[in-house]
């Protein structure tokens, strides 16, 4: 803390050092491994509701890259979370949701032990089709 004085959460930062998540590629075991390296991590993108959840698997089904599939958000996400509490790493979670109930009931199960990122980047387009990623940077009335 001396160092940097960086404090999130209230959780101290090591190093102002995090990596970004990319989707099925960046999970608690990716972060684990570069862990003496890195104060933060966002892993995901995890989609968290149906339309995403579906617009993953299409993704997946395309060979076009890789993604995270599961049947339930919050028990995938409570686990992925639970293997980073072994480190100093600051947990954050990019998620990838069609509706702010959608965010608001993950965040409702998951507490405020992470830090979330909204996913307003993804530009797939089965996501795009299911209002998440950069839907919301066309859209952003739809966050509210």
């Amino acid at each position: 803390f001396e160092r940097f004085g960086l404090v999130i959460n209230d959780h101290i930062v090591r190093t102002p050092v995090a990596i970004a998540s990319m989707a099925g590629i960046v999970d608690a075991a990716y972060v684990l491994e570069r862990k003496k390296h890195i104060g933060a991590a966002f892993i995901g993108g995890y989609a968290i509701d149906e339309p995403t959840m579906d617009a993953a698997k299409n993704i997946a089904a395309s060979g076009t890259r890789k993604e995270f599939l599961y049947e339930d958000p919050v028990e995938e996400l409570t686990q992925q979370i639970n293997k980073l509490k072994t480190s100093t790493v600051l947990p954050g979670i990019n998620l990838r949701g069609s509706s702010p109930q959608s965010f608001a009931s993950l965040a409702d199960a998951l507490g405020d032990s992470v830090v979330y990122e909204v996913d307003a980047h993804c530009r797939q387009e089965p996501m795009v089709a299911a209002g998440a990623g950069e839907h919301y940077l066309h859209k952003p009335k739809d966050l509210v």
